[in-house]
């Protein structure tokens, strides 16, 4: 039978998670999908001998010479494939069988897709992208203005009729399904699905401890803790940065669609510099690399607002768009964020500090104060209710406030809450709906080796 889905997964490092993921996906009872599975493990001694055991035509096992890297074994598995759809995935990845179906009644009557999304849970117990609604997206403007919110992009489906896979070797991305996506979003359309398209696992401790090598290359450290290899290091999301700008410039679309989209890319990475200082590191790497230090605020924001300014200022000389004075504001107004943080700890470590109850964000934010060791005096309620979050917190009542005190509110601006506070003459208060982030930028920022870091990522 004619396979119409080939499920590729490139794989190196998480023996347990892929025979785990291959005999969830051996379970569908399809046979027009196959399941092209490339080991970057040249030794073999992770998963072969268990792959090659099993008796079923649908799947397809190959085993790489060499280790050639992720990005390029990412585009292997493309090129095995059969068919001209292929759901790339990763090792810990699950894939929803309602989901297949739904991929192959589309590739069945519309078979001009270029690419095939859909919403993603995620390990954290969210849904990823949640607010694209289903239904097809044209090509070009309208299918690149939701792709900048979608991370890391895995799993999706892509048309391989619309690249040239030889283009994409040796590129050493650290996203590499970022360029696939964006590059053959200008092709063709895009189809969002009704369905929930899969789980990211996301199984550290599955990591096989021979991929050490893929840290250390030529004696180089390229954890989260040095700023060349991890994706998680700013240099890395530079470097990532500029590289989806680089397609986004091919596109022939209108100046003002290409700004939208190209301030919105600049946007998500500059958050994603915040998220790397307040400990967003692969717990894995960072504890094997055996190295120190931490990178402030202030150094991160001015190496990416020095390289992307000299980005822009080349993109300017050749007269596409005009970016870099865009560019140097995006970044001032985060620092002035980050600056009220400051000034907020500050006055948190000279007052008396309440927190308003709204909920498990209420919780959230006391444990934050308790990793900078400091003590809240109550929380403030409007009405009797389980806490289960912070069972022995002093509970104060708002009318029983002095107008003295700090209160810190972990959620969005809220009339209820200002009348009230109103009522009590209460002047000193700060909506911390974003505020939270910037806190965390500001104390980690502070912290200068790996044990003092510890208590926070495990806390994260």
């Amino acid at each position: 039978m004619e396979k119409k889905l080939s499920i590729a997964i490139p794989t190196f490092g998480y023996p347990v998670s892929v025979v785990e993921n291959i005999q969830r996906l051996l379970k569908f009872d399809r046979n027009d999908i196959e399941i092209v599975l490339v080991d970057n493990d040249a030794s073999g001694k992770q998963i072969k001998d268990y792959m090659m055991s099993i008796e079923d035509e649908r799947l397809h096992y190959y085993q790489n010479e060499c280790n050639i890297g992720r990005s390029n074994n990412m585009i292997r598995a493309i090129e095995k494939a059969d068919s001209n759809y292929v759901l790339l995935m990763s090792s810990d990845d699950e894939l929803f069988p309602n989901a297949v179906d739904e991929i192959m009644d589309i590739i069945s009557n519309s078979p001009d897709f270029a690419l095939i999304m859909g919403t993603i849970r995620t390990n954290l117990g969210n849904t990823a992208f949640s607010k694209i609604e289903s239904g097809r997206y044209q090509k070009g403007y309208e299918a690149l203005n939701i792709l900048p919110f979608l991370g890391n992009l895995i799993p999706f489906v892509i048309n391989k009729s619309y690249i040239h896979t030889p283009d994409f070797y040796d590129l050493d991305e650290t996203y590499m399904q970022n360029r696939l996506v964006l590059s053959v979003a200008n092709s063709g359309d895009l189809f969002f699905l009704k369905q929930d398209l899969g789980r990211q696992i996301d199984n550290m401790s599955d990591r096989y401890s021979d991929t050490m090598p893929e840290i250390f290359a030529n004696n180089e450290d390229l954890s989260s803790w040095n700023t060349k290899g991890c994706y998680y290091a700013p240099q890395s999301r530079i470097i990532q940065l500029q590289s989806e700008l680089e397609i986004i410039n091919q596109y022939t679309m209108r100046g003002d669609q290409k700004i939208k989209i190209v301030d919105k890319l600049v946007s998500r990475r500059i958050g994603q510099l915040c998220e790397y200082l307040v400990g967003c590191h692969d717990p894995y790497l960072i504890h094997s690399s055996g190295t120190a230090g931490f990178m402030s605020y202030q150094k991160v924001f001015q190496m990416f607002l020095e390289q992307m300014e000299q980005y822009f200022q080349k993109i300017e000389a050749d007269k596409l768009y005009f970016f870099s004075g865009r560019v140097r504001d995006i970044v001032n107004n985060e620092l002035l964020l980050i600056e009220q943080a400051e000034n907020i700890l500050k006055q948190i470590a000279q007052s008396q500090v309440y927190i308003w109850d709204v909920g498990n964000q209420s919780g959230k934010l006391l444990g934050m104060l308790s990793l900078m060791n400091i003590e809240m005096k109550g929380l403030i309620v409007t009405e009797e209710k389980s806490r289960e979050y912070c069972k022995d917190a002093p509970i104060v009542k708002p009318e029983n406030l002095s107008g003295t005190e700090l209160i810190l509110i972990p959620g969005l601006w809220n009339d209820f809450i200002i009348r009230k506070l109103q009522a009590q003459n209460i002047k000193n208060y700060h909506f911390m709906d974003r505020m939270s982030k910037y806190l965390a930028v500001v104390w980690c920022s502070s912290l200068q080796t790996e044990e003092s870091i510890k208590e926070y990522l495990n806390y994260y």
